[in-house]
């Protein structure tokens, strides 16, 4: 499922907390145009929270990046895997509280 508003938006999830923007830009840059990049950051350490959500401007980006992402890690050291997914928005327009739709 695709967000009608924004459907190049992915939500990332599984993300080591020494992810960084460049990281996120290196894995996912390669898919396309990326309009926005958000990493959510502990406000004490400044280190990633474990996920990010990667706006693209064409969908079809985002749904590459999506299905080749899916399960892979961003570091060959780390054992954790990327979880990219279509946030869909519930009828009151908001997010629904975990991530359904396209996983990657």
């Amino acid at each position: 499922m695709v967000e009608a508003d924004r459907p190049g938006k992915l939500f990332v999830g599984g993300l080591s907390p020494e992810t960084d923007e460049p990281a996120l830009e290196a894995a996912f840059g390669p898919y396309g145009r990326i309009a926005e990049l958000l990493l959510m950051k502990d406000r004490e350490t400044g280190k990633s929270r474990g996920f990010a959500f990667v706006s693209f401007e064409s969908p079809a980006d985002a749904k590459a990046a999506a299905r080749d992402l899916n399960g892979k890690s961003l570091d060959a050291a780390e054992e954790k895997h990327l979880s990219c997914r279509n946030r869909p928005r519930t009828r009151a327009g908001k997010s629904s509280s975990y991530p359904l739709g396209i996983s990657c």
